[in-house]
């Protein structure tokens, strides 16, 4: 008997979805569907490069930003790589069985990102101010942020892989 009524019970739900949702073709007739426009590839937008001269406005910093390179970026940006380099080999080294191996590369991963933050780390602090206080920041702060996520989520990834 239970299960005459639970058949009855998916029936009535099977109908009003049905019911509710309408018919497909008549939703099809009702409005056409366009074609997308094709659109050249030449009118297509590149994507813009992050400016180095357009900063944040806020409040005048109650200290100056500590000196942020291009090439102190351009390093850290070297770093990260060779940081993803050793954890994609500790991944593959961890799914070919090798969990010493991996847990060697992961821990090099470590190293090179322990590096990239110590390099940084007075812009870092000072950023970190400048945000929680509304200050104005240069264009390379705002580098440095978009590059801090990177590193972030390396170093997540990388501890969850055994870097430690």
């Amino acid at each position: 008997m239970k299960l005459v009524i639970g058949a009855a019970a998916v029936a009535v739900v099977v109908i009003l979805l049905i019911l509710v949702s309408g018919n497909p073709s008549d939703a099809k007739a009702a409005s056409p569907e366009r074609a997308p426009a094709a659109v050249p590839a030449s009118s297509r937008a590149a994507p813009a490069p992050i400016a180095t001269d357009a900063g944040k406005a806020g409040k005048t910093p109650d200290r100056p930003a500590p000196e942020l390179s291009g090439s102190t970026l351009q390093r850290l940006d070297e770093i990260l790589a060779e940081a993803k380099v050793h954890y994609n080999e500790g991944v593959k080294k961890r799914l070919a069985g090798d969990n010493s191996g991996a847990r060697a590369c992961q821990a090099e991963a470590k190293k090179l990102l322990d590096q990239w933050e110590n390099l940084i780390q007075p812009q870092l602090l000072w950023q970190e101010e400048a945000e929680l206080s509304g200050w104005q920041q240069p264009g390379s702060y705002q580098q440095l942020e978009h590059a801090y996520v990177g590193f972030a989520s390396l170093q997540k990834m990388v501890r969850m892989g055994g870097g430690q």
